[in-house]
């Protein structure tokens, strides 16, 4: 599937700048480390010129040092000072100026910020990858013969999706912890499935909840919400666009579940026992819930909307439900 089908409108305006600020950034901070080594050396700022009675002549100190110790009172004007020798003290300083070690020191601020940046990176990379070995050693990985009835229609949707190799999918225990995410290590995508959450789920053979699930997933690979991340962090560091690009990704891959399901009450009830469990969703009034983040209005919860990564749940059901009105004829409200 294309996924110009799949993308919502937030995230097609909200990528493409999360794209062009971090080029600015990290563009600039490369440029800035670079600069100086191809630059021509800047024009050293004005000396304290004085007269030294020991030595008989003159001598000269930094401006800067010159006003820390209280010495500017000893400074000469330039037209007081010998022409030939002002200007030998402006070469010295120039000189100075232009030695590699002074571009070096030019360079060192966002040297340090590229390398703290890195540092970041590859010690969150490495808990990552430790943690994600945890669950490829301990969990059950989907295939033929493992959880085959699921399989099928996980490998199914995969292809449908158009992602030529069939991310790896995990199913491991999380002490009650009801969710399901895709993630890329190394060159290695996958997708792990919380024992609960598919307990919560699945009733009887009827896979149709788990089937939004891993739908929902697998459009964040093929959207590739997974990749790019360290390179895209100085928009995620913005605590507010950030956050918007992250819910509108949760909204594309919902679009992508339900176009994936056609079947929006699956999507729904899946969304739902997220955050109820299986035996409260059965009691749920789900045209009521919808109603809810208007009656519960305020600066609270604005601001945990606002900061959060995932959009409300009501919002997200309410956002499937209005697919019908933006011509998708195949995603039917009804479970078939």
């Amino acid at each position: 599937m294309h996924t110009k089908h799949l993308r919502t409108r937030a995230e097609k305006v909200l990528y493409p700048m999360a794209v062009a600020f971090s080029v600015l950034v990290w563009g600039g901070l490369v440029a800035a480390m670079v600069y100086p080594f191809v630059a021509s050396a800047p024009t050293p700022p004005a000396p304290c010129v004085y007269f030294d009675e020991e030595i008989q002549g003159y001598d000269y100190m930094p401006m800067s040092e010159a006003t820390f110790y209280g010495y500017t009172s000893y400074c000469l004007d330039a037209s007081a000072v010998p022409a030939d020798t002002y200007q030998n003290i402006m070469q010295d300083l120039q000189k100075d100026f232009n030695t590699v070690t002074a571009r070096f020191g030019m360079a060192a601020g966002p040297a340090i910020v590229i390398l703290y940046a890195l540092l970041f990176f590859f010690f969150i990379w490495m808990a990552t990858a430790v943690s994600m070995a945890f669950i490829r050693l301990n969990g059950v990985r989907l295939s033929k013969s493992q959880y085959p009835a699921f399989y099928e229609i996980y490998e199914k949707t995969a292809h449908e999706l158009g992602l030529k190799k069939v991310p790896s999918a995990y199913i491991i225990h999380a002490a009650g912890d009801l969710n399901a995410f895709a993630i890329k290590i190394a060159q290695k995508r996958m997708i792990v499935i919380f024992a609960e959450l598919i307990e919560n789920l699945v009733e009887g053979g009827k896979l149709d909840e788990l089937h939004a699930v891993a739908a929902h997933e697998l459009t964040h690979i093929r959207l590739k919400h997974v990749n790019y991340y360290f390179f895209l962090m100085p928009f995620y560091l913005f605590p507010i666009l950030g956050k918007m690009l992250s819910r509108a990704r949760e909204y594309s891959a919902d679009r992508g579940a339900a176009l994936m399901c056609k079947n929006k009450k699956s999507v729904e009830q899946a969304l739902l026992k997220l955050v109820t469990g299986k035996m409260v969703a059965k009691e749920i009034n789900v045209d009521e819930y919808l109603k809810q983040p208007d009656e519960e209005a305020g600066f609270f919860t604005w601001l945990a909307n606002i900061i959060s990564t995932h959009p409300p749940v009501p919002l997200r059901i309410a956002r499937v439900r209005d697919m019908k009105n933006e011509g998708h004829e195949e995603v039917h409200s009804e479970a078939a």
